[in-house]
């Protein structure tokens, strides 16, 4: 049954083990299984007691929904509302299925074939905390235009925790607006970012991570720098505690910073293009590590200090790094770029270079570029890094 979700919802369903849902069982009648609400000593079928059919049509109805829209739906349920959602509804609706608890996600998936609706491209599903991951599948809907964010709400299941389900659509709304200006950029720089990508993975491949560092420094200060009208005022305050804190620059202020006598302990850099580099013109990058996604502007590789790429954050970068899973239930990455994922690359050069802007976009919304486009904002301390690799100066050396 997990096969068809994604693999974070997966996780988080495999993490609860054997807890029953807080809320909900299934009743078992003549063969089939019927969903229940537990209210105290008391429990009511959420989808009715006869009429099922009915009593959604007249929920469906009642909808008031617009074209090109993105809509969660409050709870997963047995999937009957979610099924007649996606019957009923225009193509361009796109919808989150939001469900609190992932017990109750694995009672229904144990019982019911669900594929049908989850393995739909206007579908997708978060279960548990509401953190990024939670949100992370919105990018596709992210790629439309969108007229309308907000939440469908099926009665019997928002009411069993509505402050969870109202801060989903808060933070369901706070996300987009965060995705969508850079889903913009990413289609509007992807052949750059293929290009990138290709040319950075022989260098990069093989270079250690930076994600073990995260949870390394728990009584370290961090100090996260960029260039903006404070840092002038700031630079004496760096110097005093350059010893006495983890400081991360971006390529920006980097110059400003040794200039001033102030050696960052690591550099990020994520522009695809070639002004990145700017900020490295004319002083010494000796003894300095530089983490930056496959990505990133191909000649950063001259970087002279330590060079570590970060956790491929494009799926184009995942899949040419896929390496032997590492259970039967989940895959890391390998080293082994994939001859398949170069044919799709040349595939989307030839669209660029031979078809018109119409046919380039109807490659981009198929599987051959779309899965190419990055998918997240590069985060520096969510990247992974071997400490026993890194050969860094200062407070980090200190601490392998």
């Amino acid at each position: 049954a997990l096969q068809a979700v994604a693999d974070e919802v997966a996780d988080r369903i495999l993490a609860v083990g054997d807890r029953q849902p807080d809320n909900f069982h299934y009743e078992e009648q003549e063969g089939a299984f019927r969903l229940m609400i537990q209210r105290g000593e008391h429990s009511f079928p959420a989808y009715g007691e006869n009429k099922r059919d009915q009593i959604l049509s007249r929920w469906f109805k009642g909808l008031s929904l617009t074209g090109e829209s993105l809509y969660a739906i409050t709870g997963f349920g047995d999937g009957s509302h979610i099924r007649h959602f996606l019957k009923e509804s225009s193509t361009g609706t796109n919808f989150l299925i939001a469900e609190k608890d992932p017990a109750l996600l694995r009672e229904t998936l144990s019982r019911f074939d669900c594929s049908d609706f989850l393995s739909n491209d206007r579908c997708v599903l978060g279960v548990g905390e509401l953190d990024d991951a939670y949100f992370n599948d919105i990018q596709g809907a992210a790629l439309t235009q969108i007229n309308e964010v907000n939440s469908v709400i099926f009665s019997p299941l928002h009411g069993v925790d509505e402050s969870y389900y109202d801060r989903m659509r808060n933070e369901l709304l706070r996300q987009y607006l965060v995705v969508r200006p850079l889903m913009e950029v990413n289609i509007r720089t992807a052949t750059d970012i293929q290009e990138n990508t290709f040319q950075n993975l022989p260098h990069m491949a093989q270079a250690p991570d930076v994600g073990e560092l995260k949870g390394e420094f728990p009584d370290i200060p961090f100090i996260l720098i960029g260039a903006g009208p404070s840092l002038d005022e700031s630079i004496d305050f760096l110097r005093e505690v350059q010893d006495k804190a983890i400081i991360v620059a971006s390529n920006s202020p980097y110059r400003k910073l040794i200039n001033s006598g102030i050696k960052p302990h690591l550099v990020v850099t994520a522009d695809p293009m070639a002004p990145t580099l700017l900020g490295f013109n004319n002083v010494s990058l000796e003894g300095v590590p530089l983490a930056c996604p496959f990505s990133a502007y191909p000649e950063s590789k001259d970087f002279r200090g330590e060079f570590y790429p970060g956790v491929p954050l494009t799926p184009l970068s995942t899949f040419l790094t896929r390496e032997p899973a590492e259970s039967q239930e989940r895959q890391s990455w390998s080293k082994a770029p994939s001859p398949v994922a170069f044919w799709i690359f040349r595939l989307s050069l030839a669209a660029r270079k031979f078809c018109s802007l119409a046919r380039i976009w109807q490659f981009v919304m198929t599987d051959a570029i779309t899965p190419m486009i990055p998918s997240t904002p590069i985060r520096v301390m969510s990247m992974r890094i071997r400490a026993k690799d890194i050969a860094c100066p200062g407070i980090l050396r200190k601490k392998f």
